[in-house]
């Protein structure tokens, strides 16, 4: 994507926002309140919704916008459009598992993950 594309934070501060509760994933939340409040401004949240898919079917109704993981862009929706923000973060995530798991889907998301040293 170019940079024309990027929306740059400070451009939604005005915008109603759609995020999920604190309880649901308060690191990531901390993260976007962060942002926000480092662009200046705390966001309108007008609704807050659990499910990430059902926040991205508000944002398709006209209802606000929203800051969700990049992943989240795999959720196609009528009247949504994703675009990088800038300035961007990233969220530190953790992973637990079963010690000793002989599952080859573990060590093949691992492999992915770039975790392949953490089978033991």
């Amino acid at each position: 994507m170019s940079q024309a594309d990027e929306v740059h934070l400070d451009q939604l501060r005005a915008e109603p926002f759609v995020i999920f509760p604190r309880h649901v994933g308060p690191g990531l939340y901390d993260s976007i309140l962060s942002l926000c409040s480092g662009a200046g401004f705390v966001p309108q949240v007008t609704q807050e919704v659990e499910q990430m898919a059902g926040i991205v079917g508000l944002v398709g109704a006209g209802l606000g916008v929203s800051l969700v993981p990049e992943s989240i862009r795999l959720i196609q929706a009528p009247g949504v459009v994703y675009r990088p923000l800038r300035p961007t973060t990233m969220v530190e995530l953790g992973l637990a598992r079963r010690r000793n798991d002989p599952s080859s889907l573990l060590a093949a998301f691992l492999a992915v993950a770039g975790l392949r040293d953490s089978l033991q």
